[in-house]
C-alpha cells in the first residue's frame, strides 16, 4: 500500500495538509459505510504523520534520513500486514492511553493535559443529562466487530464507554487541548470508538455531552460532523433533533453566527473562567439577532468584565453600539478591533460607514484611498466613496464614481438612484447659473438623462430585487412552510381561531351527543356532563417539566413502576357517557380524585378529534380485554379536561420551534423590506 496514494496528495511533512486530507478523506472512507476503506486510511494517515514527524527531526547527514525516509516509505508499499504494526490493531496511540488517565471533572484549566503544547487553531455549564432521546432518528449501526474482539459483557461495554466519556470530558475542559484538531483526530481514531458499543449508546452519550459542551472550533466540528455523519442524522427530522439536541444542531448542522467565532484569543486572558466568558457571547450574539437591547447590554458587560481583547466581543460591541444608536461608541469599538485583530474589509467598510454617519467625510475618503489600495474595484468602496462626494458637494466627482460603478455592475441599485437624485440636484440648481452658463448645463443634463417608460423601469426594480434577494425570498417561502407544517402538526387550530380563543373563557354547554360532534367552527370550549364515568387504567406521560410542553406518551397504569425519574404522570385517561354514547376524556389528577366518590362528572375541556395511534391504540387493546364500551357507541370526538378552559389553558401550546422560525423570518422579511425600499426608491426617480 502507497501512503501518498492512499491520501491522494505528494509526499510532505506538512502535518496539517496530512490532517486535513485525512479529515476531508474521512468524510468518503466512513467505517460505516467502507470498513475496509476507512482502515487502509487511518494506517496511511499514521504513517504518513511518522514519516513527517521523522523528516522535522534533525540529522547530522541529510542524505542518510532521506535514505531512511525512502526506506520507511518503500517498508510500507511491500507491507500488506500494515494493521499489526504500530498504528496497532486497537488503534489507541501513546495520548489515548493519557486520556483514560485524565480526571473527567477538570476544570477550565487542566494544567500539565498531555498535548498542551501542540498547535492551536483558530477556532463551555453543569453537567446535566440530556433527556430521552428515543424520538430521534436511530443512528445507523456501527460496524460489526469480529467475534473475538466483542466485549466479555455488558458490565466491560459499559467501562469501556465511561473510559472513552472521561477521555472527551478531559479533551474538553482543558482549553489548550480542546482547540487542537490533532488530538481530537486521536481520540476519535480509537478502535474502541467503533466496537465497543453495537446498540449507539455511545453515539447518544457523545451527543448528550457535546449539547452542554459545544465551544468548539469549526474544524472540531467539520471532523466531529464527518466521523458521525450528524448532518444526515438531521435531515432525517430536522424538527426532533432540534428540539432534542438544540445546541448540537445550532453549532454542527446550522453553523448558526454564534457559532463562526474564535476561542483562541482568550487564551491570553489568564486565569479567567472560558466557558462562562463563551457563554456571554454567545448571550450577546443572540440578543443582537433578536434585537434586544436590554438582553444584549447586560449579556456584553458581563463579557468585557471578564475579557475585554477578544476580537469577537468587539466585533459584536461594534455591532451593539450600532443598533444603539450610539456612533461614537461604536466606532470607538471598531477602531480597537482593527488595532487589535487582523482587520477585514467589512470592519474597515463599516468604520467608513461609521465616519461618514459622524460627517467625518475627509477621514471616511482617507480610509477608502487605503482600502482600494488593496482592492481598486471593490462596489462598495466606489459606493461609499460617491456618498463622501456628494456630501462635500463634489457632484462631478460623485457622478463620476457612480458611472464606474455601473461599468463594474450595470444593475447596481445604489448608482442608479444616486445618479438619478444628483441629476436632480442639477436640475433644481439651473436657475441659480448664469444665463450662459445655464444652457449649456441643460444640454449636459439632457444628454445624460434618458427618459424610460414605467413598465421599463418597473422590469428593471424586479430584476434589481431578484438578483439581490433571490435567496431570502426562497429562504421566506420555506420558513412559512415550515410555519404550516409545524402549525398544523401541534396546534391543529386555524391561527384566526387560537387568537379568537386566547382569552375566552367562557365554555359552550353540551346536552346531546349531536352538539358535541356538530360544533360551530371556531368553538371548541365546552361543558360537558357525563355519566357512568370511569377511569379506564391508561396514565398520559409527559418528558417535559412544564405545563403543556414537550412531548406525550401513553402506558397502561400497572407499567407506572418501570417509569424514570425523567417522566411524571400528566393526565388520566377516562370514559362518561353522554346521550348514550361513550366520550373519551383527559382528566387531571382531582377529577381522577373525584371519580372515585362520583361516577356522575361536570367537566370543561377542549374538543379534539380521535387521533389516530396514541392512546386509542391502548384504549382499543383494553377494551378487548374488559369490554368498557360493551354495545354503546363510541364519539369521534374526545375532551381534553386536564386544564380547563380558562385563558391560554383552552388552547394547545405553540411549539418553541415556531417561535424560532418567526424570529428568523422576521429576519428575513427586515433585509426585504431594506431592499423594497431601495426599489421604491429607484420607481419614483424618472
Amino acid at each position: 500500500m502507497n501512503i501518498w496514494l492512499t491520501l491522494g496528495i505528494d509526499p510532505t511533512d506538512d502535518m496539517s495538509l496530512i490532517r486535513k486530507t485525512y479529515a476531508r478523506l474521512l468524510k468518503i472512507h466512513h467505517p460505516e459505510d467502507d470498513p475496509a476503506g476507512y482502515q487502509r486510511l487511518r494506517e496511511a494517515y499514521h504513517e504518513a504523520m511518522r514519516w513527517a514527524k521523522e523528516q522535522r527531526q534533525p540529522h547530522p547527514d541529510t542524505g542518510s534520513s532521506r535514505e531512511e525516509a525512502g526506506k520507511a516509505t518503500g517498508a510500507v508499499d511491500r507491507d500488506e500486514g500494515f494493521a499489526g504494526q504500530a498504528a496497532g490493531a486497537t488503534g489507541i496511540t501513546d495520548r489515548d492511553k493519557d486520556f483514560a488517565g485524565q480526571d473527567a471533572g477538570a476544570t477550565d484549566r487542566n494544567d500539565g493535559f498531555p498535548g498542551q503544547d501542540a498547535g492551536i487553531f483558530e477556532d463551555g455549564h453543569d453537567d446535566k443529562p440530556l433527556a430521552d432521546m428515543s424520538s430521534l432518528p436511530r443512528i445507523s449501526a456501527w460496524p460489526e466487530p469480529e467475534p473475538d474482539t466483542l466485549p466479555v459483557d455488558r458490565e466491560q461495554r459499559r467501562g469501556s464507554r465511561e473510559e472513552f466519556m472521561a477521555q472527551l470530558d478531559a479533551l474538553y475542559q482543558d482549553l489548550p487541548s480542546r482547540l487542537n484538531v490533532d488530538l481530537w483526530l486521536e481520540l476519535l481514531n480509537q478502535d474502541a470508538l467503533w466496537q465497543m458499543d453495537r446498540e449507539n449508546d455511545l453515539a447518544r452519550n457523545i451527543l448528550s455531552y457535546l449539547n452542554e459542551h459545544y465551544f468548539l472550533p469549526e474544524e472540531v466540528w467539520d471532523l466531529l460532523v464527518g466521523t458521525f455523519h450528524w448532518k444526515e442524522l438531521a435531515s432525517e427530522d430536522p424538527e426532533a433533533f432540534l428540539g432534542e439536541l438544540p445546541k448540537v444542531y445550532a453549532y454542527a448542522v446550522n453553523r448558526a453566527p454564534e457559532a463562526r467565532m474564535s476561542y483562541s484569543a482568550v487564551l491570553a486572558a489568564g486565569d479567567v473562567p472560558f466557558d462562562t466568558f463563551f457563554r456571554y457571547r454567545e448571550a450577546l450574539a443572540s440578543a443582537l439577532i433578536r434585537q434586544e437591547k436590554e438582553e444584549a447590554q447586560q449579556a456584553l458587560a458581563k463579557a468585557l468584565a471578564l475579557f475585554e481583547a477578544d476580537p469577537d466581543l468587539l466585533r459584536l460591541q461594534t455591532e451593539y453600539y450600532w443598533q444603539a444608536g450610539d456612533t461614537e461608541k461604536s466606532l470607538a469599538a471598531c477602531e480597537h478591533y482593527i488595532r487589535l485583530a487582523k482587520p477585514d474589509n467589512d470592519m474597515r467598510l463599516l468604520r467608513v460607514r461609521l465616519l461618514i454617519q459622524l460627517e467625518r467625510v475627509s477621514e471616511a475618503l482617507d480610509q477608502l484611498d487605503q482600502i482600494a489600495a488593496i482592492a481598486p474595484e471593490l462596489p462598495e468602496v466606489l459606493s461609499l466613496r460617491g456618498q463622501c462626494y456628494r456630501r462635500q458637494g463634489r457632484l462631478d466627482a460623485a457622478e463620476s464614481t457612480y458611472n464606474h460603478l455601473l461599468e463594474l455592475n450595470s444593475r447596481d441599485v445604489e448608482a442608479v438612484v444616486s445618479l438619478a437624485q444628483i441629476h436632480t440636484s442639477t436640475r433644481e440648481s439651473l436657475p441659480r447659473l448664469d444665463p450662459s452658463q445655464r444652457k449649456e448645463a441643460k444640454q449636459k443634463l439632457r444628454s445624460k438623462l434618458s427618459r424610460h417608460s414605467w413598465g421599463t423601469r418597473l422590469g428593471v426594480a424586479v430584476h434589481f430585487l431578484m438578483a439581490s434577494k433571490w435567496l431570502t425570498l426562497i429562504g421566506i417561502f420555506l420558513l412559512l412552510v415550515l410555519i404550516a407544517g409545524s402549525w398544523h402538526k401541534h396546534v391543529g387550530i386555524a391561527p384566526w381561531a387560537y387568537a379568537s380563543q386566547q382569552y375566552k373563557s367562557e365554555a359552550q354547554v353540551i346536552t346531546t351527543i349531536d352538539e358535541l360532534e356538530n360544533l360551530p367552527k371556531g368553538i371548541n370550549a365546552v361543558r360537558v356532563k357525563l355519566s357512568k364515568a370511569t377511569f379506564v387504567n391508561i396514565l398520559e406521560l409527559n418528558e417535559a417539566r412544564g405545563k403543556g410542553s414537550g412531548q406525550s406518551s401513553f402506558i397502561f397504569n400497572n407499567q407506572v413502576e418501570d417509569l424514570s425519574q425523567l417522566v411524571k404522570v400528566s393526565g388520566y385517561l377516562c370514559m362518561g357517557y353522554l346521550d348514550g354514547t361513550a366520550v373519551i376524556f383527559l382528566a387531571n389528577e382531582d377529577q381522577f380524585n373525584k371519580l372515585k366518590d362520583t361516577r356522575t362528572i361536570e367537566v370543561d375541556g377542549i374538543v379534539r378529534e380521535l387521533p389516530s395511534g396514541s392512546f386509542m391504540t391502548l384504549f382499543e387493546q383494553r377494551d378487548k380485554e374488559v369490554n368498557y364500551l360493551g354495545s354503546k357507541p363510541l364519539s369521534n370526538y374526545y375532551l381534553n379536561t386536564k386544564y380547563g378552559i380558562s385563558g391560554s389553558d383552552v388552547l394547545p401550546p405553540i411549539p418553541f420551534r415556531i417561535y424560532v422560525y418567526v424570529m428568523l423570518l422576521g429576519m428575513f422579511l427586515i433585509s426585504l423590506n431594506v431592499e423594497l425600499r431601495r426599489t421604491r426608491r429607484f420607481l419614483q426617480y424618472r
